[in-house]
């Protein structure tokens, strides 16, 4: 059942010490999805193949909120649509700006991005940045999946013939 993927930190990591002591490979994916699509699920696939537990964190309304107004779908019911996916393994709240706790907390072995943001990756103002510094100091290591550059802003905006507020400014 979709529902028990959801799971708190506490119970995520004391799950995730089972399959580590196993010698099982942790992969960390992260994001808001929002206006859940086929790029979502493509990035989600290809990080599950690179490992053998894939962990995703869904970002909080409260963090969404602060990047332009949205969500469209409230945190509860995103889990839920990366929940029912086959290839996600457990599915986090990350109620954070940034993925940086959650590299601390999980020791992923790897964090799958898409390589739509890996220009982020080199600019120390970029939580990506920050993000793939926590992973070395952990000993993980960073994949960027080649899934589909599709983003939900976009869709909205091609969907509703409106530039979203901020969007400008990208």
């Amino acid at each position: 059942m979709a529902h028990s993927k959801i799971l708190s930190f506490k119970a995520l990591i004391r799950s995730l010490s089972k399959s580590k002591s196993m010698g099982k490979k942790i992969v960390y994916a992260q994001g808001f999805f929002d206006l859940f699509h086929i790029g979502h699920v493509y990035h989600l696939e290809e990080a599950k193949k690179i490992g053998d537990i894939l962990v995703v964190g869904v970002g909080s309304d409260r963090f969404f909120k602060k990047r332009g107004g949205r969500p469209l779908f409230k945190e509860k019911e995103r889990l839920r649509f990366v929940a029912v996916l086959d290839c996600v393994d457990f599915v986090v709240l990350n109620d954070a700006a940034d993925a940086i706790g959650a590299i601390k907390k999980i020791s992923p072995d790897i964090y799958a991005k898409g390589e739509d943001v890996k220009e982020k990756a080199t600019d120390p103002s970029e939580n990506l940045y920050r993000e793939i510094k926590m992973l070395k100091a952990i000993g993980g290591k960073i994949h960027f999946t080649k899934s589909l550059p599709i983003h939900s802003t976009e869709l909205l905006a091609k969907l509703f013939d409106i530039e979203p507020k901020g969007m400008s400014d990208f």
